[in-house]
């Protein structure tokens, strides 16, 4: 019975389940192109699997020097992991870009998605986005193409 048991936790431990690394960080970054971010536009990120958020960020309204991104500008910042997640977990899972402004904002931007891993790291790019909000929240959602 004790080699029965050795021999299931040595399989299980070269199984790719026991390979499998877990996600150490999130980040987005924002290539700001024709038109600004005002500083007091939020940021209202998430990153969806199966319907929940994995991550989110929800950020970036509140400082008038740091938060105001001008044409021309690339900014980055780290999403917040909600429910961690394993490497290969992200196929059919989809990016939610979007942003709420006080009053009216137009916000010219080519996101990109990168998720760290141990020692490796993937990347998504997506197309020139256009967020327009006049005080609500608006989003484009971008589907996660297989890596």
């Amino acid at each position: 019975m004790k080699n029965v048991l050795l021999v299931t936790a040595l399989m299980l431990s070269l199984s790719t389940t026991g390979f499998a690394q877990a996600a150490e960080r999130v980040s987005v970054t924002f290539a700001t192109q024709d038109d600004d971010k005002a500083w007091n536009s939020q940021i209202q990120d998430r990153l969806v699997c199966d319907d929940h958020d994995v991550a989110t960020l929800t950020c970036c309204n509140a400082d008038q020097d740091t938060d105001h991104w001008d044409v021309n500008t690339t900014t980055a910042r780290d999403m917040t992991i909600v429910e961690p997640f394993q490497k290969g977990r992200l196929a059919g899972c989809h990016f939610v870009f979007g942003m709420n402004a006080v009053g009216n904002d137009t916000w010219k931007v080519i996101p990109s998605l990168t998720v760290y891993y141990d020692g490796s790291r993937i990347d998504w790019h997506f197309p020139y986005t256009v967020l327009k909000s006049d005080g609500t929240p608006t989003s484009k959602t971008f589907e996660l193409p297989h890596q």
